[in-house]
C-alpha cells in the first residue's frame, strides 16, 4: 500500500537550523537503495549553500518560494515534503521544525540576547559561525548513534551566508 502512495509522488527533505540540503545525504542514499524509483530532492533554504537569502528579512513565504522553486525546477509535479509545505503538497511531515508566525521572521522566534545578537549580526552583514559542536549536540543529536552524531555535526552552516 505505501508505494500505491507514493506512485507519482516525489519526497522533498527540508533541512532545519544551521543545516543545508546536504544534511539528508544519509537519508537520500537509503531512499535510493531500497526505493531506487522514487524521486528525492533536498533543498536548500534561503541562506545556505546554493540558495541566496538574507536572515533578517527571511520569511515563511522566503522559504516556501525557494523550496517551491527547487521543486519545479527539479520538474516535480506532486510532492510529500518532510519540513516544510506548498500548495501541491500531497502529505507534509514536520520534524523538529521552527514556523516563525506570519509575517515574522526567523529571527522573531528567538528569545533574549539570542535575537539581538542574530538581527545585529544580520543587520551588519556578519556572517556568524555554524553553531558550536557543544550546542548542536545538544539540540540536534539526542539518541543519535556516534556515526548519525559525525555526520550531522558535519553538516553544519553559517546562519548567514553573505548573499543580499
Amino acid at each position: 500500500m505505501y508505494y500505491s502512495v507514493m506512485a507519482n509522488l516525489g519526497l522533498v527533505l527540508v533541512h532545519g537550523r544551521s543545516h543545508a540540503g546536504d544534511c539528508w545525504d544519509p537519508t537520500v542514499a537509503e531512499l535510493a537503495r531500497q526505493s531506487p524509483e522514487l524521486q528525492v530532492l533536498a533543498v536548500d533554504l534561503p541562506g545556505r549553500r546554493s540558495a541566496p537569502g538574507d536572515l533578517a528579512t527571511l520569511t515563511i513565504k522566503a522559504c516556501v518560494d525557494g523550496v517551491v522553486a527547487q521543486i519545479e525546477a527539479a520538474g516535480m509535479d506532486r510532492v510529500v515534503i518532510v519540513g516544510l509545505g506548498a500548495d501541491r503538497v500531497a502529505r507534509m511531515v514536520l520534524v523538529s521544525c521552527c514556523i516563525p508566525p506570519e509575517g515574522k521572521t526567523v529571527i522573531d522566534t528567538l528569545a533574549g540576547p539570542l535575537r539581538y545578537i542574530a538581527r545585529r549580526r544580520a543587520r551588519t552583514g556578519g556572517i556568524s559561525k555554524p553553531m558550536s559542536t557543544r550546542t548542536a549536540n545538544y539540540f540536534f543529536c539526542n539518541g543519535m548513534s556516534p556515526d548519525q552524531r559525525d555526520v550531522t555535526l558535519s553538516h553544519l552552516y553559517p546562519d548567514v551566508d553573505g548573499a543580499r
